[in-house]
Parts: structure tokens; C-alpha cells; sequence
């Protein structure tokens, strides 16, 4: 095409459906092109580093869109780029800023950037302001496939999986083979547990784009989940060839690596990875993961120390920490994981019920106690923190208390089994409160050892009285004979 004849817009604008339709490679060529006829245009920059964003080429794309805001400060979407590489790098805070910012400049009304927001907030544990930005999206477009997938998304992300699976399949309908719909399919066959369908699926996947990082992904978790080990190394040996020096293909196979046991090969692949992002927390995530796996609780604990240090809102690593402290019986250093835990969690009800359910398995009833009041504060509806509740106040011997929450979850979910399990331990409390021994044993609690230590000597001195009582008959019998 001669210089006199081409259109820089109107070849972005390709470029960008190329990118859409995951042809990123080629929209980058294109991008090039334009940028050589126009190197000042900011638009091009904020597309090349969209492009290579998608390719996973994060050095790069940080250039781009600094380049991008050098020259227009007030382009949405180099902000929008911008928070993109922030959330690939696990820094959630820093890319709801960018969003925000993007938002504000484009008055609101981007379904992507609305989109991007939307999830930022859920993943930072701001799900009531999450929900708003979703009924948001709902009212501007509510049968835009993107809108349908993202109300999928949330669906899934709320346990809701038949919902998450019928939304998904809408957006099939509205939009067949949109990608973005089938990979949230794949996510509820992971949630279900149906590995072979997750496996089935990412496969037709990649027969479509053999350059779908995310569905390489999908693949090799799906067939890490059914110990299919020496398969799962290949497809992450296809994943590299397909984006070389990708620091999630790396960590996949570092996976892999320790799955089948090759541990020394595991941490070489994610020493790679690390490398490569120095400042990304997930690969820390799978170090940890790979260091418990050979049952190096400490080295894993720091792993994900690190990754906490680098984002701390990274939930799963504060988990998997906390587990860590546990094992090794360090309690004040669970007890303290634990409140911050719970202090990045806001108002999401479920994480501070798990923040409440470590506190249990770390024997701290006051923990119990009061995050799972906050979960009911959050959201009174919860089943889950009333049996937490229950079971506290079982212990404690509060059985009208214990009682009056098993009925209230099951107020809220009347199939919910483990409250029907809660009443049950209640009832068998209550008889055994009963007895006389029950209640004397309560009301002197070292009594019981103190009977048990006092008999074991009763015993001992009736054993030693028959013992010389013999003896002293033996004597009598030998030195007076009877007459």
C-alpha cells in the first residue's frame, strides 16, 4: 500500500479487531506500520501495548504505554492499558486506580473498562461496590454477550453454577464461539469437578487458536487435576513454544515438574519464571506450592511471605501462609496472618467465614467469634457463619445459643446438612449434661485425674498389703507350725 493512501485510523481500527479476534501477532505488525507513518499518534501506542499485553510481552507494553500517556494524558486507554498490566502482575490496587481514571475520562460509559472494574473490586473484597458496577453494566447493555459473560462470571465467583453455566451458554447464542463464554464454561467444569470436560474443552479451544494462552492454561490445569502428569509437561512444552520466555507456561510446568515428583527440575522452571517478572507474586504462590510439595513447610512459608509482601491482597497466598504457620504450630503468627486476613477482606461475608474457620482450626475462639459475626453483619443470609457460630458456642457449652443458630441456617438453607449435623451434637450434649458425672466433672475439672491418680494408688497399696499379708502368712505358717 502506498504512503499517499493509508489511513493510520482506519488501520488501527483493523489492528484492533485483529487483537479481538486473538490474532495479536499480526495486529502488532500492523501496529508498526502505522506508528512508522504516525510516531506521535497515542492511540497507536495504547494499541501496541494492548497487542503485546495480550502476548504477554509485559516489558514491552509497559514502554508502550508510557509512551502512550507521555504524549496524551488524557487518552482513557492508555490508563486502561495501563491497569491491564497491573492486574497481571497481581498489583490490584494500582489497576483500580487506573480503571478509575480511565472511567472518569471516558464518562463511564466503556463496557470494558466498566467490565475490568467491576472484577477489580470483587478481587479486592469490595463486593458490594463490585455489584454496583455489574447491575451498572446490566443497564447500559443487559444482552451484550460481554455483559452476559461477565454476569457469568460473577455468578461462578458466588458459587451460583448453574446460573454462571446458563448465562454463559446465552452468550454463546447471542455470540457463538465468543471465547471469553466458552473459557467460562471451562471454569464451571472445574468448579464441578469435571476434569475431562475441562480437558475436552480447552482442546477444541485451542484446535480454533493454537495461540490461546488461556486456554494453554485451562489444559494443563485440567490435566494436573487427573495426575495426568506427562501429558500436562507436553502441553506446557506447546504453551512455551507457542509464547516463548511466558512466565505462566513456566510456572505450569514448574507445576508439572512437581507433580510428577521432579522437584529439582520444578524449582530450576520457576527460578526461570521468577527471573523473568521479578515482582510478580503468583510465580512466589507456586514456589511455596512447590516447596510444601516437598515438604518444606519453612522455605514454603517464606515463598509465600514474599508473594504477600509483593501483593497484599493476594487472598490465596495469605490461606496458604496461614496453613503454613499452623503446621509448624506457630500460633501468633497465625492468630496475626489471620486478623490481616481478615482486614483485606471488607465486607465480603464468605472470606471473613474462612477467615472465622481458620481462626477455628487455629484453636482461637475469639477469632470465631467475632469474624463470623462481621460475615453476618456483611450479609445476614449466610448459613456458613451461623454453623461457625454454632459450633463456638457448642463448645463452650451454650447450647440454647448453638441451637438457636443451626435453626436459623437452616432457616436461611433448610437442605443445609451440616446445620442438621450441628443440632445433632447439640442434642447429644444435652443428654450427656444430664448425668450426674457430667455435671460433677464440669463443675471440678480436675477432678477426674484427680479420682483417677487417687485410685491408681488405692491399688497400688491394696496390691502391697496382699503382697506382705502373703508374705506374713508364709512366715507365720513356717516358724509356728500350727499344733
Amino acid at each position: 500500500m502506498s504512503e499517499r493512501f493509508f489511513d493510520v485510523d482506519e488501520e488501527l481500527e483493523q489492528a484492533a479487531r485483529l487483537i479481538d479476534s486473538g490474532r495479536s501477532e499480526e495486529a502488532l505488525a500492523l501496529i508498526e506500520t502505522c506508528l512508522r507513518h504516525d510516531p506521535e499518534n497515542a492511540s497507536g501506542h495504547a494499541l501496541k501495548g494492548w497487542a503485546l499485553t495480550r502476548l504477554q510481552r509485559l516489558e514491552a507494553a509497559d514502554h508502550a504505554v508510557s509512551r502512550t500517556i507521555a504524549l496524551d494524558p488524557t487518552l482513557a486507554a492508555g490508563h486502561y492499558v495501563a491497569a491491564q498490566l497491573h492486574l497481571l502482575r497481581g498489583q490490584l490496587q494500582e489497576a483500580a486506580q487506573g480503571l478509575e481514571k480511565a472511567m472518569a475520562l471516558d464518562e463511564g460509559t466503556s463496557l470494558p473498562y466498566l467490565m475490568s472494574l467491576a472484577q477489580v473490586r470483587w478481587d479486592l473484597g469490595q463486593s458490594k461496590e463490585a455489584l454496583a458496577t455489574l447491575d451498572r453494566l446490566t443497564q447500559l447493555e443487559p444482552f451484550d454477550p460481554d455483559v452476559l459473560s461477565i454476569r457469568a462470571r460473577f455468578a461462578l465467583l458466588q458459587g451460583q453454577l448453574d446460573q454462571a453455566k446458563e448465562l454463559a451458554e446465552l452468550a454463546l447464542k447471542v455470540q457463538p464461539g465468543d471465547p471469553y463464554a466458552e473459557k467460562l464454561l471451562v471454569s464451571v467444569a472445574q468448579e464441578e469437578g469435571d476434569h475431562e470436560t475441562v480437558v475436552r474443552l480447552a482442546t477444541s479451544m485451542l484446535e480454533k487458536q493454537a495461540s490461546d494462552a488461556e486456554a494453554h492454561s485451562l489444559l494443563i490445569e485440567g490435566l494436573l487435576a487427573q495426575d495426568q502428569n506427562a501429558d500436562a509437561l507436553l502441553a506446557a512444552d506447546r504453551f512455551l513454544a507457542a509464547h516463548a520466555d511466558n512466565t505462566a507456561a513456566l510456572a505450569l510446568k514448574a507445576k508439572a515438574f512437581a507433580a510428577a515428583g521432579k522437584l529439582k527440575d520444578a524449582r530450576r522452571t520457576i527460578d526461570q519464571a521468577k527471573g523473568l517478572d521479578p515482582k510478580d507474586p503468583f510465580l512466589r504462590l507456586v514456589a511455596g506450592g512447590i516447596e510444601e510439595a516437598g515438604g518444606n513447610v519453612p522455605a514454603a512459608a517464606a515463598a509465600y511471605e514474599e508473594a504477600v509482601r509483593l501483593e497484599p491482597r493476594d487472598i490465596d497466598a495469605r490461606i496458604r501462609l496461614i496453613f503454613c504457620y499452623l503446621d509448624r504450630s506457630r500460633q501468633i503468627a497465625a492468630r496475626k496472618a489471620i486478623e490481616d486476613l481478615a482486614a483485606c477482606t471488607r465486607d465480603d461475608a464468605n472470606l471473613l467465614c474462612v477467615a472465622a474457620s481458620l481462626a477455628e482450626q487455629a484453636e482461637w475462639e475469639e477469632g470465631v467469634l467475632r469474624f463470623a459475626s462481621a460475615a453476618l453483619e456483611a450479609e445476614a443470609a449466610l448459613p456458613s457463619a451461623h454453623l461457625l457460630l454454632g459450633y463456638a458456642k457448642l463448645r463452650s457449652d451454650d447450647l440454647d445459643a448453638a441451637r438457636d443458630h443451626a435453626d436459623r441456617a437452616l432457616k436461611i438453607d433448610d437442605g443445609f446438612k451440616p446445620a442438621k449435623d450441628l443440632l445433632t451434637a447439640v442434642e447429644d450434649r444435652a443428654e450427656a449434661m444430664k448425668t450426674l458425672q457430667y455435671r460433677v466433672f464440669s463443675r471440678y475439672p480436675g477432678l477426674r485425674d484427680f479420682l483417677i491418680t487417687a485410685g491408681i494408688a488405692i491399688a497400688a497399696a491394696l496390691f502391697f498389703m496382699a503382697y506382705f499379708y502373703g508374705k506374713l502368712q508364709k512366715l507365720h505358717s513356717t516358724t509356728f507350725p500350727p499344733s
